[in-house]
């Protein structure tokens, strides 16, 4: 028997054999004729022939080692679903195994490291996944003992998202939320916290909301909050009215379809009697499709315009508006004199005596007088009657 050198392979057991033909002698190189049969070397069960030199048989065995038995090992054995995290695995380095056959579950996924004593690997699903790795020795294909350890792949968090109102007008406010209350939430722009937050916006935006569930795990989604500006308004501006004018109607208002407000105004008229002399704001106030107000303003000036009596005939009144509402002005000429004025209903009766009187005109309060037709007598320089109507 004789012993292999370091040259016939690292890690391999070998021996070498040299058997005597029958009726030889051996030794010395061999001699003798012929050659007897003989079993050759065994390795791992296999039958290995033997090689024929000179006159004697030499029989070469090897039996190359079979790899350590692996042991999977990694820093941590969950990651998160949809490639958000990596996973890395090794087992130690064994010098029988020239390399190593990991094996994963569909639903892992390879990133490095096939063939080699540590890979590394993401998922795309939620789950849990096995994988299994064995050493192998390349001479022989000889396998180790394998190793498996479980990889669990948790879900990404649910994120829902919604704003109310999805729509409004500048400065308004709207609450955006999160429908599973479970996760943590921070809302950008403005960096808020919580499940729900609410906002205040002067122009439309986009809203991100990053989650975080119990696992750690992350994802986001977007909720759009539509700013729709105030729509503009115009109201005009309005000449100087007397105080006996008839009431105007008010049309000026631009988009049409909103609504006038003031002193003296009532719907869509304004009754310079009933504002009174002086200067009155008019505002219209006009809201669009969107639930958006926006209004303008503008002055009107109602003025007493005592030059009218001049152009009254001595001895006669004039009475504006007519028919009436709330009050009537009682005018006469600038040279004339009034010292009392009565008025009277349909029956003759005086309702109303007044005489307080300065000046050339008079402002009388019928609102409480009942619709009809009304006499007014006037006494002094002028003495006349006539009628008007209250509504």
């Amino acid at each position: 028997h004789a012993a292999l050198g370091p040259e016939d392979g690292v890690g391999a057991q070998r021996a070498v054999h040299v058997v005597q033909p029958a009726g030889g002698d051996e030794g010395g190189g061999g001699g003798g004729g012929g050659g007897a049969s003989y079993t050759g070397g065994v390795i791992n069960g296999i039958t290995n022939a033997g090689i024929w030199l000179g006159d004697g048989q030499v029989i070469v065995s090897w039996n190359d080692p079979t790899p350590l038995a692996t042991n999977i090992t990694g820093a941590s054995m969950t990651m998160c679903a949809n490639g958000q995290d990596t996973l890395s695995f090794s087992t130690p380095s064994d010098p029988n195994s020239d390399f190593y056959t990991w094996t994963v579950d569909a639903g892992l996924n390879f990133l490095s490291g096939q063939n080699s004593n540590m890979i590394t690997v993401t998922s795309m699903a939620a789950g849990t996944f096995t994988i299994t790795v064995v050493g192998v020795n390349s001479s022989c294909s000889l396998s180790g003992a394998s190793s498996t350890i479980a990889v669990t792949v948790n879900a990404l968090p649910s994120v829902s998202l919604s704003a109310n109102p999805s729509a409004l007008c500048v400065s308004g406010t709207s609450t955006l939320s999160a429908a599973d209350t479970s996760n943590t939430y921070v809302w950008n722009p403005g960096n808020q916290t919580g499940t729900s937050v609410s906002v205040s916006l002067a122009g439309s935006t986009t809203y991100t909301a990053v989650a975080t569930n119990a696992n750690g795990c992350v994802d986001s989604s977007t909720v759009m909050v539509t700013v729709n500006l105030a729509p503009v308004v115009t109201l005009g501006s309005f000449s100087t009215v007397c105080l006996a004018d008839d009431s105007m109607a008010l049309t000026s208002g631009n988009p049409a379809g909103g609504i006038y407000s003031g002193t003296g105004v009532t719907g869509n008229t304004f009754s310079p009697s009933a504002a009174g002399i002086g200067t009155h704001t008019i505002t219209y106030t006009y809201t669009d499709i969107n639930g958006c107000v926006n209004s303008d303003s503008a002055s009107i000036n109602v003025d007493a315009c005592l030059g009218i009596s001049n152009a009254v005939a001595a001895g006669s009144i004039a009475i504006s508006p007519n028919p009436a509402t709330d009050v009537v002005t009682i005018a006469w000429n600038a040279n004339a004199t009034v010292t009392a004025i009565k008025i009277m209903d349909a029956a003759g009766r005086v309702v109303m005596t007044e005489t307080a009187i300065n000046g050339n005109t008079k402002l009388l309060d019928v609102s409480a007088l009942p619709a009809g037709t009304y006499t007014v007598s006037t006494e002094g320089s002028v003495k006349t009657v006539q009628t008007f109507v209250k509504q």
